[in-house]
């Protein structure tokens, strides 16, 4: 996990009382100083520098790197409330950590939270913290530690301390599996017996599900065989009475049409008649007019007077007179025309129509009527049988969804005949498992102990190569560190301890770390704890880009002083982090990318970044 410090805000915390921000996202080694204006006589000495650190720690575990807490935690200029927002990136996703001495005064991204959420926000543990990010000022680094609190630390923070629970627990385990093998040993008795007992029900009640199972076999072919001879009727009757609808339906579709005619038709016969009737009565009158002129020539020609006005008739006017009468009657004989043919035949022609039409109406209406009949005969027969098949399908779909009594009990019993089964063998298995796990839970009393001592030893090894690595960089050529671990006695138990022995080109022969003094023991108190943290770190999965070492050149000489700061600048570069150098003898030089001056003065410790 990669772990970004970014930014570090402090308000109303110490000698802090305005806001005060430091960037922390800048890689180099940087140089922290103090100047202490507000009282002159102590130098560079009470300016903040140790707080601002502290005030680190505080905003992400609620405690300072020398266990103090929230009430201890007051302002000097007794008002505000103390408040550090720390900016930081976990895995590239930024977040904003503030803590206020108030109570559930924690929140991550403006969120409150419980107290430890932010030391798993980033993934180590209080103790972790102080050993490999803030090595503060006053608090024992690694090597200062006892031979016993050495080993503490690693079992704390390797969490050794579950496998001696877990050795503990093996023995109890032993005494409970003895127990345990005996009661399944009783059990597995008992359940045999069951076993038998089930196995006798499961086939007697298998054997009448059988016979429960042919005879509903039988019903159903009966009634299968019912229900097709009545399908295959009503198939038949069927096709009869579609047969009846289609010859009913297409005789009334005909009547329809023709009804639709006969209007029209009995109109055209109606207008035939009037035309025929208007003919002769022409013809009557013409004949009528012919007859009266014949008559009245006769009887001009008979008669010696005028008819008319009863003058004598002689001479040339008795002639014109009849000559008149005969052009009149010869007149009307050429008029007197018989019946027009045409009209003759279109009375005829409509006449015929119309009966033609009716004739196939007649005809129709026949065919409908005993379609009808037939329909009517043939409706209740496909009903009842309609009725009879839908009652017979519902007795086999009755019949269908019937369940085998049986079934339910097989199945219980099943269940039950398996689940004996089951529990035999699991018995069995566990009677076995038991023994096994008795002589390997025995192994493990010891064995859990052997596993802590080899995972110390395999961590140890990494840490004493790192230490090894980083001694030639601090000026401590052709030095060597070794660490010892606990180690069994004769009378079977562990001695706990932790051991440092340091072989130097002075000495052949290893001693322990507690005979130095001065500046070369300063200098293997820093590798040893520079070279912890990275293997704390590595352990932890944890990336960090911040190292922060408070005062680390006591008792160091000038050229110590610079070979540390040679190493700090070297080891930012590789690691690409930002290292923080607080101290008052060390100077800027080409090793550090900038420096820090904490000022303080009546009003309270400010921030100058000078470069």
């Amino acid at each position: 996990m990669d772990l970004s410090f970014n930014a570090i805000t402090v308000a109303h915390f110490r000698s802090f009382t305005k806001a005060q921000t430091l960037d922390l996202s800048r890689p180099g080694l940087w140089f922290m100083r103090g100047q202490n204006d507000a009282e002159p006589a102590l130098g560079p000495n009470g300016a903040g520098k140790t707080s601002l650190w502290a005030a680190l720690c505080w905003c992400l575990y609620g405690k300072t790197p020398d266990g103090l807490k929230n009430p201890d935690l007051k302002p000097w200029s007794k008002s505000g409330v103390p408040e550090v927002t720390l900016s930081v990136s976990v895995d590239n996703k930024k977040h904003r950590i503030t803590r206020r001495a108030v109570t559930n005064g924690l929140s991550i991204d403006d969120v409150e939270c419980g107290p430890d959420e932010a030391a798993k926000l980033i993934g180590l543990e209080y103790d972790v913290f102080i050993n490999t990010i803030l090595l503060a000022q006053g608090q024992p680094l690694f090597l200062d530690l006892s031979p016993k609190d050495k080993m503490q630390l690693f079992s704390d923070v390797l969490q050794l301390g579950r496998w001696e629970e877990r050795s503990d627990t093996a023995s109890k385990k032993v005494r409970e599996l003895e127990n345990i093998a005996a009661e399944i040993a009783g059990e597995a008795l008992g359940v045999e017996a069951n076993l038998a007992q089930a196995g006798g029900l499961l086939e007697a009640a298998r054997e009448r599900s059988k016979a429960w199972d042919e005879a509903r076999k039988e019903r159903a072919a009966r009634l299968e065989a019912d229900l097709k001879g009545l399908e295959r009727t009503l198939e038949g009757l069927q096709r009869r009475h579609d047969d009846a609808t289609l010859s009913g339906d297409g005789a009334g579709a005909e009547l329809k049409a023709a009804r639709l005619h006969i209007p029209a038709l009995r109109r055209a016969l109606e207008s035939a008649n009037e035309a025929y009737a208007i003919e002769a009565q022409r013809v009557a009158l013409a004949e009528a007019e012919e007859r009266r002129l014949g008559r009245e020539l006769a009887a001009f020609e008979a008669a010696k007077a005028c008819p008319t006005c009863g003058q004598p008739l002689k001479g040339a006017g008795k002639h014109g007179h009849g000559e008149q009468l005969r052009a009149q009657h010869n007149a009307a004989v050429a008029n007197l025309k018989p019946i027009s043919k045409k009209v003759e035949q279109a009375r005829t022609t409509a006449k015929a129509a119309v009966d033609r039409l009716q004739a196939h109406m007649s005809e129709f209406e026949d065919i409908e009527s005993r379609a009808q009949v037939e329909l009517g005969y043939l409706g209740p027969q496909v009903a009842e049988l309609k009725a009879k098949i839908t009652g017979l399908k519902e007795a086999r779909a009755e019949r269908n969804d019937e369940r085998n009594p049986y079934t339910e009990q097989i199945q219980t019993l099943r269940r039950n005949f398996q689940k004996l089964e089951v529990t035999l063998r699991e018995l069995k298995e566990d009677q076995a498992l038991a023994a096994q796990k008795i002589e390997r839970t025995k192994f493990w009393v010891k064995g859990f102990k052997e596993v802590q001592l080899h995972l110390i030893t395999e961590v140890l090894q990494e840490l004493e190569l790192t230490t090894n690595a980083m001694l030639a960089e601090v000026g401590l050529h052709d030095w060597s560190v070794a660490y010892a671990v606990e180690r069994e006695t004769k009378s079977g138990t562990f001695q706990r301890g932790l051991t440092v022995l340091v072989r130097s080109p002075a000495n052949e022969q290893e001693v322990r770390w507690e005979s130095w003094s001065g500046g070369e023991g300063q200098r293997l108190r820093v590798v040893g704890a520079l070279a912890l943290s990275e293997v704390l770190l590595n352990y932890a999965g944890v990336i960090p880009s911040l190292e922060v070492l408070d005062e680390p050149t006591r008792h160091l000489s000038p050229e110590g002083v610079a070979d540390l700061c040679t190493f700090l600048g070297e080891r930012a570069k590789r690691l690409d982090r930002t290292i923080w150098l607080i101290d008052h003898t060390a100077r800027e030089g080409i090793a550090f990318s900038g420096s820090v001056t904490v000022v303080k003065t009546a009003k309270g410790s400010t921030i100058k970044q000078e470069r």
